[in-house]
């Protein structure tokens, strides 16, 4: 883990990007809140966060809500929002005029790029949200808990004469 400076950038209600309103289950064009932050490390950028939720819901936040806590965090803590799943992809893409501005890279240099779409309890998105990570201060890493091994392993063959599906021990 690292602890990061939050800088909100801007908080702002934008026409819902095609790319963002398929997942956030909104209309292309519609009215959303589009919250765009810097997180910094070491005096340094690491990575932007831009966040998209309805309007309904933006009009509940304050920039200075999420200078401390994440947006998951506000939602289930502060609002008490009964949140469902968080679906996340992982690419490595070209930053955009904003975004390489903002982490202070070239617009040639790949970043690591997170997207999620939570949804609530009953399955209804909540907010989608892409983080630009510089790929030269970040790395992904998972680990991954693997179930006990069975018992009493088996092996199902064939019975050659009968036909018949039997169990092996």
């Amino acid at each position: 883990g690292y602890q990061a400076q939050i800088k909100v950038i801007k908080a702002e209600t934008t026409a819902a990007p095609g790319h963002i309103a398929g997942p956030l289950g909104v209309e292309r064009g519609a009215p959303v809140t589009r919250l765009v932050r810097l997180e910094i490390v070491e005096g340094a950028p690491l990575a932007v966060v831009v966040n998209y939720m309805r309007t309904a819901l933006g009009q509940r936040i304050r920039p200075r809500d999420l200078t401390h806590i994440s947006l998951l965090e506000f939602l289930r803590d502060r609002l008490r929002m009964r949140l469902g799943a968080i679906h996340q992809a992982i690419e490595a893409r070209l930053p955009d005029v904003e975004t390489a501005g903002l982490l202070g890279t070239d617009l040639t240099a790949p970043v690591l790029t997170v997207r999620l779409v939570v949804t609530d309890a009953a399955g209804r998105p909540v907010e989608v949200s892409d983080t630009f990570y510089r790929a030269d201060r970040y790395r992904y890493e998972v680990e991954t808990r693997l179930p006990p091994a069975r018992r009493r392993p088996y092996a199902r063959e064939t019975h050659p004469r009968r036909g018949r599906t039997v169990r092996q021990p």
